[in-house]
């Protein structure tokens, strides 16, 4: 078995202490791509709401991007401290702190690559349905269904750089 095998079965055997963790991931995604796919929404993206709530919408993503950040720092920080005494174990086996940093790493990118893509599914499954609020609150008579690859590729990209970039803040920590 491989290094990488190793990661990847550790994230599937034990999914269970790994579900916390996903979880999280997963919701601040799913919250995301519903915010981006209104954002990029035809009807909002023609200056429906004119451009000064445009910027807004902007600077709101933004700032729930940080935030999701931060959650999932934080997500994970807690996940780790829960995994010390198996860390403990592995090391007094043989593993090497080099070792033990990519292990985390890939283990991080396995659960970042799923929670991202089932928070995409999950969040275009459910986006007629909050676009249907959206448009009740702001008294539109339609504001339809969309398919634009805009969310998907925005989203993807938010949030698997922040799993590459807290994932190599949490291991450069760890050592």
């Amino acid at each position: 078995m491989t290094f990488q095998q190793f990661a990847y079965r550790n994230v599937f055997r034990n999914f269970r202490n790994y579900a916390a963790f996903f979880m999280a991931s997963f919701s601040s995604v799913f919250v995301f791509f519903l915010y981006s796919m209104l954002m990029f929404h035809p009807k909002i993206e023609d200056g429906f709401l004119g451009d000064a709530s445009i910027l807004a919408m902007v600077l709101a993503m933004i700032i729930l991007a940080l935030f999701s950040w931060f959650f999932i720092y934080y997500s994970m920080k807690a996940f780790l401290e829960a995994r010390s005494k198996e860390f403990g174990i592995l090391l007094m086996l043989g593993l090497e702190k080099k070792q033990l940093g990519k292990l985390l790493f890939l283990e991080t990118m396995v659960i970042g690559t799923l929670s991202s893509v089932s928070g995409i599914i999950f969040g275009f499954a459910f986006s007629k349905f909050f676009l249907m609020i959206v448009r009740e609150v702001l008294g539109l008579e339609s504001l339809v269904m969309y398919m634009s690859w805009e969310p998907f590729i925005l989203t993807f990209a938010v949030f698997m750089s922040a799993f590459v970039i807290i994932s190599i803040t949490i291991v450069g920590m760890r050592r």
